[in-house]
This record gives C-alpha cells, sequence and structure tokens, in this order.
C-alpha cells in the first residue's frame, strides 16, 4: 500500500468508499477529506472490487446492501486477489451482526448511523498499522 504525499511532504491515506446509498457515500467521502484523507467512491461492489485493484486504497469502507454485488461478495473478491488481499476492509453497514461472523473479510465493523469520531478513528488505525 501506498500513502499518498500531502502538503507539507507529509503522507495521507488514500481510502475507497462504496456504498450505493448516494447520501452515505457522500456524507463518507466529505468527512474523509475534510479529515485529509484522499477519497475515492464507488456505487456498489463490482465498481469496489475494480477500484480496489487498480487503486490500491490503503482502507476500504464497505457497505454491505449493496446492488449487483454486495459487501460480502466484493470483499470476498478483494480476498482472493493477491494485490488487494491483506487491504484493511471495515464494514460500514446498518445490518446488525456479531463481528466475529464477519472477521474473516473485515478487519472492523462500524454501525450506521456512524459518528465522525469513530469513522476517523477506526480509518486511522487500520490504515495507519497497514503502513507500518
Amino acid at each position: 500500500m501506498e500513502a499518498v504525499a500531502h502538503r507539507g511532504g507529509a503522507m495521507r491515506l488514500k481510502v475507497l468508499v462504496a456504498d450505493d446509498e448516494d447520501f452515505a457515500r457522500r456524507s463518507l467521502v466529505s468527512l474523509l477529506e475534510d479529515s485529509g484523507y484522499s477519497v475515492l467512491d464507488a456505487r456498489d461492489g463490482v465498481e469496489a472490487v475494480q477500484k480496489a485493484v487498480r487503486e490500491l486504497p490503503d482502507v476500504i469502507l464497505m457497505d454491505i446492501a449493496m446492488p449487483i454485488m454486495n459487501g460480502f461478495e466484493a470483499a470476498e473478491r478483494i480476498r482472493e486477489n493477491a494485490r488487494t488481499a491483506n487491504i484493511p476492509i471495515i464494514a460500514c453497514t446498518g445490518v446488525s451482526r456479531q463481528f466475529d461472523e464477519w472477521e474473516d473479510l473485515f478487519h472492523s465493523v462500524i454501525d450506521k448511523p456512524f459518528t465522525s469520531d469513530v469513522v476517523v478513528a477506526t480509518v486511522e488505525r487500520l490504515g495507519f498499522r497497514q503502513n507500518d
């Protein structure tokens, strides 16, 4: 993974946000950009997998209930690809389940509705761990 150069020479994380709901996706993109991240977005699981392989983000925020390919299927495809297998994926969802049911695919789960503090703290914790 490669963090993106930021003003002043500091590095910032590249985050991929995958969510079919326009308001949620735009909110996450705006929140993360305002927090200094380089952000890509995807409207469904297929687009998320394609962008993950092409752009190699440091962290992925993945909705579960998406059309065409849901978040579980997209995470499985990302895990199967040698280039993307180790990218931390955070499930960002309103679907409540125990995290241990998801731990093979996701490094963490953020429940919707989310707070900006939780999103930023989780992205920081997982993204910078990958770049150490």
